[in-house]
């Protein structure tokens, strides 16, 4: 916490380490909220322009820097991609659709396909266990997380903690390689003590550790890895990693890119906070950034692109055949896909998504959200109405979680089965 020689400024200070990949908030979907007339009169012929309005009306209303949002299908009918207000706070750079946002932990759903592939290519099992892809590292093989499954990682039932409380000392031990920061992170995993009885735990751990695992049988980095399996297969062109304005993946807090969006971290003074607490928010400000997690933290949420691409991805999840696109068989399709039985509506977590029934959603969906504390972003993937919904801000608050769920929530109201 900062403050200014009179005492008197507070601001928000950023965490990366903590906030790398956002816990999934089930309960923004599963529970109602409320609306604006605006958002209440979507309907399925709903267009660009329509969405570019709601958005606009939600930016103003929730006091946002700017909102992506984009309604894709895997049919005929034609996508709706929009976007509204400023790229920068302050600013007159309006976003447009094809800007690229920031997914944050909605990377994990990549992570968890590669693995997925790599059981398809009889490289790897569920079952497998750590002791077994690094059989010949006695600190992994021998410690207490020998015995851990690639499943658990991949449910976050492993006993592998949230997070480290500094990610950037395995970068800094390791400045020119984010496989041996990985590496790094794994081995001082096998150095506590695991659970004896692990329970759900959402861990961005637990998916560097997948995303170290396919590095080690496939060597070659991460990045590598899902560029060549998962962005190039499907067309993924905007795709990068790091801060949306900086194209070499740096997360310096630096001068962007032209034509970028900036992510943003709240500014709160203590008379608006304290006329917030009375009822009189004040308007917010925003202190634009372009920094990102850790390299470490690639496969769990450090990969950005615009929305037409993410679809791509995500759609994969809505379709019938979408195991064959990114070249998974059904069986382990539906293994990678299926919580441990019994899960509670916010521990039913299967290979990077929250899986739940709803009747509004016709049988199954899967969803996530993420954010890398200056960014916010929200994935829906339909299999029965044969969809899916996203959504992005440039700010991580509670005001743009809330937006994004709601814009999102209604979206979903406008797509007939």
């Amino acid at each position: 916490m900062k403050t200014n020689k009179f005492g008197v400024t507070l601001r928000i200070v950023t965490v990366f380490f903590l906030m790398a990949a956002f816990h999934p908030a089930t309960t923004a979907v599963l529970k109602a909220q409320s609306s604006t007339s605006e958002l209440s009169n979507l309907d399925a012929d709903l267009t660009p322009e329509q969405l570019k309005d709601l958005l606009a009306t939600t930016c103003e209303s929730s006091r946002l820097p700017a909102l992506w949002a984009g309604r894709f299908f895997n049919d005929e009918r034609p996508a709706i991609v929009a976007a509204a207000g400023t790229r920068k706070w302050e600013t007159e750079d309006l976003a447009e659709a094809d800007d690229k946002v920031h997914l944050g932990s909605c990377t994990k759903a990549m992570t968890a396909a590669i693995i997925g592939q790599l059981c398809t290519e009889d490289k790897l099992r569920l079952d497998t266990t750590l002791g077994e892809v690094f059989e010949d590292t006695p600190l992994v093989k021998d410690s207490d997380w020998g015995s851990v499954t690639m499943e658990q990682l991949l449910q976050h039932r492993s006993g592998a903690i949230a997070n480290f409380w500094i990610y950037q000392s395995f970068d800094q031990s390791n400045p020119d390689s984010a496989v041996a920061a990985r590496g790094a992170l794994l081995h001082a995993l096998c150095r506590k003590t695991r659970p004896r009885a692990p329970q759900f735990v959402y861990s961005n751990v637990g998916y560097i550790v997948l995303g170290h695992v396919a590095e080690h049988l496939e060597g070659k980095p991460w990045e590598q890895l899902v560029a060549e399996r998962v962005f190039r297969p499907l067309g993924m062109e905007s795709a990068g990693f790091g801060p949306v304005g900086r194209p070499d993946g740096t997360a310096d807090d630096v001068v962007s890119l032209p034509d970028r969006p900036w992510g943003h971290t709240p500014e709160v003074g203590l008379l608006a906070a304290m006329a917030s607490v009375f009822g009189k928010p004040t308007k917010p400000g925003f202190t634009p950034r372009q920094i990102d997690n850790s390299r470490c933290l690639g496969p769990a949420g450090r990969v950005h692109m615009n929305l037409r691409d993410w679809s791509k991805f995500v759609m994969a999840f809505a379709s019938k055949d979408g195991n064959r696109k990114l070249g998974i068989s059904g069986k382990v399709w539906k293994q990678l896909l299926t919580p441990p039985s019994g899960s509670d509506s916010e521990q039913a977590y299967a290979g990077g998504w929250m899986v739940f029934d709803k009747p509004e959603y016709n049988g199954r969906a899967f969803f996530h959200n993420g954010s890398n504390t200056t960014w916010y972003c929200y994935a829906l993937a339909i299999p029965g109405k044969n969809a899916c919904v996203l959504v992005a801000t440039n700010v991580f608050n509670d005001p743009a979680r809330k937006a994004c769920d709601e814009v999102a929530r209604f979206i979903n109201k406008s797509i007939e089965p």
